[in-house]
């Protein structure tokens, strides 16, 4: 049994209301847990705290015992305010959301994901994070992630935590090593460039110490992109029976993502529905990776595009929220009643058997 961790909150900054979203009260604070373990010994990741926004209902009529905590993602980003669109979605429903800057955000350090997320100390901060809440906020309490945050998110999943009510996963990158090898192979890389960029900062795992159970260095490589080992041991799609069986997931993924692949939500969505677990899935044609975020306001398609898919993915979500059984095994491809064998009929490209193939290539030609 975990022992039960007490919070002190170290400091208010700033109490304001929202100029991005009417009736939205915005607090920033630090958290410093009682017991909190240092990871890192470099003194660029050493810290003692965990910075939170807290997103609240300024109308206290309308206001729930209902919380949300959503992870950003990343690699290297911070919450700015480019969700606050999104955000304000449901605190105008009454709900209070939890944007927490865990490791490998930029408000600690500007190399953010060099952080080595295979010792996966995001999972220490997410627990902090979730006491926290629990202490001020009793309740019901929700999970959205976006992107990097969803690989975050369920790696603390995978430790069978029955931290919430149900989780909602938007772009998720399911499978480190396909979705570098996806990304990297659209800005033009040649087999042999991808194959050698075993020791990339950029990669999921930085450039630390990597050691298995039995305490031996990973010596080969750290990048899961050309470690088809170490891809399985990091990656979700490989561990998902150990999420828990009770909780109701939705995946939600645009079709034109170039970021990370949408192939990868249909896959993880098609192995938990094999294990009988309580999952739907929203699927959409066009919104980029970041159909979510505030719209930029010199680009004229995403001010056309992503306020209504915006408002339609908040919507999906909050419905889902509210009565996730009646949701579970449900698909829906723009808004209408999908199968999976429709959507892997059209223009559909399954970056998994793609990044398996070049692994097997590069393999032989060795």
């Amino acid at each position: 049994m975990l022992k039960k961790i007490f919070f002190v909150l170290s400091f208010l900054i700033v109490l304001m209301k929202s100029s991005f979203a009417s009736g939205t009260i915005v607090e920033e604070y630090d958290i410093r847990p009682e017991v909190y373990e240092q990871t890192f010994n470099e003194p660029e990741f050493n810290r003692d705290f965990i910075h939170i926004k807290k997103y609240s209902p300024e109308n206290t009529t309308i206001k729930k015992s209902t919380s949300i905590l959503f992870l950003h993602g990343g690699p290297g980003l911070q919450d700015e305010g480019q969700f606050a669109m999104f955000i304000s979605s449901f605190t105008e429903k009454g709900y209070t959301v939890y944007v927490p800057e865990i490791i490998g955000s930029s408000f600690y350090n500007t190399d953010g994901m060099d952080a080595n997320e295979y010792e996966k100390p995001h999972q220490k901060d997410i627990q902090h994070v979730i006491n926290h809440i629990q202490e001020i906020t009793p309740g019901k309490l929700f999970a959205i992630s976006h992107s990097l945050g969803c690989h975050q998110l369920f790696n603390f999943l995978l430790l069978n935590t029955h931290s919430f009510d149900a989780v909602s996963a938007i772009a998720g990158a399911w499978d480190a090593g396909a979705n570098r090898y996806s990304a990297m192979k659209k800005i033009n890389q040649t087999p042999e460039g991808l194959w050698n960029v075993m020791h990339s900062r950029r990669s999921f795992l930085g450039e630390y110490a990597i050691k298995t159970e039995d305490q031996k260095n990973i010596t080969e490589t750290y990048n899961p992109i050309v470690s088809e080992d170490l891809n399985q041991l990091f990656s979700v799609f490989y561990h998902s029976d150990n999420i828990p069986f009770d909780l109701p997931i939705q995946f939600i993924h645009a079709k034109d993502d170039s970021a990370v692949a949408f192939s990868l939500s249909v896959d993880m969505f098609e192995a938990l529905r094999s294990q009988d677990k309580p999952v739907s899935a929203y699927f959409i044609s066009s919104g980029g990776h970041g159909f979510i975020k505030n719209p930029i306001a010199t680009d004229t398609t995403q001010q056309d595009l992503y306020p209504k898919q915006r408002l339609e993915i908040a919507s999906r979500i909050l419905t889902f929220f509210d009565n996730s059984k009646k949701e579970t095994g449900k698909i829906y491809f723009d808004g209408m009643p999908e199968t999976i064998e429709n959507l892997k009929a059209n223009d559909y490209k399954d970056v998994r058997i793609d990044h398996a193939l070049f692994l097997a290539t590069q393999k032989s030609a060795k």
